[in-house]
């Protein structure tokens, strides 16, 4: 059964954070090598530029998802690959360059460095998973031979539920790039 979305909407606009830290994700920045084919641009040009939202909760507890995954120490700035974080808000930014793309929530992990799996989700494991996607009031669950391929689309809410099934969907809106 899919959980309802939540009535409480909150607004990420200004990216403040979403969740409780988890101790086991530190620094996710990367050296800036090639990711499953993706690429670290110093300054991506957002023509094709959309935001999906990721929320990892565990337990019926939302997880904060770490700012700069897919981000690279570049002297004095950061290259970013097409798909990363700026902050803890769970906002994932997609900004396809040179061309547009299909970019995955399989793709986000790889480049996060971190697994995806029926026993494993971002090192959290031996509990059972479960992910929802909401597009608009309309939420679905996604078989776990899918996960890797779900689309990071504009305004998707993906959910990860771990151990406890969410009680209900999280809700967000946001404006602007950030």
């Amino acid at each position: 059964m899919v959980p309802p979305i939540s009535s409480t909407v909150q607004d990420i606009t200004a990216g403040q954070k979403i969740g409780a830290t988890h101790s086991e994700w530190t620094d996710p920045q990367t050296n800036g090598g090639d990711i499953d084919g993706l690429k670290c641009i110093l300054t991506p040009s957002h023509q094709f530029a959309r935001y999906a939202h990721v929320s990892i909760i565990q337990n019926d507890e939302a997880l904060a998802l770490p700012g700069n995954i897919g981000a690279s120490p570049q002297g004095n700035t950061h290259c970013f690959y097409e798909l990363h974080t700026h902050n803890q808000s769970g906002k994932v930014h997609v900004t396809p360059d040179p061309v547009d793309g299909t970019f995955t929530l399989g793709q986000f992990f790889k480049v996060w460095n971190q697994p995806l799996t029926e026993t494993n989700v971002a090192g959290i494991s031996g509990l059972p998973v479960k992910i929802f996607i909401t597009d608009g009031t309309t939420t679905t669950e996604v078989a776990a031979a899918d996960w890797s391929n779900i689309e990071l689309k504009d305004h998707r809410e993906i959910t990860i539920s771990l151990g406890t099934e969410v009680t209900a969907i999280p809700n967000f809106t946001w404006t602007g790039n950030d």
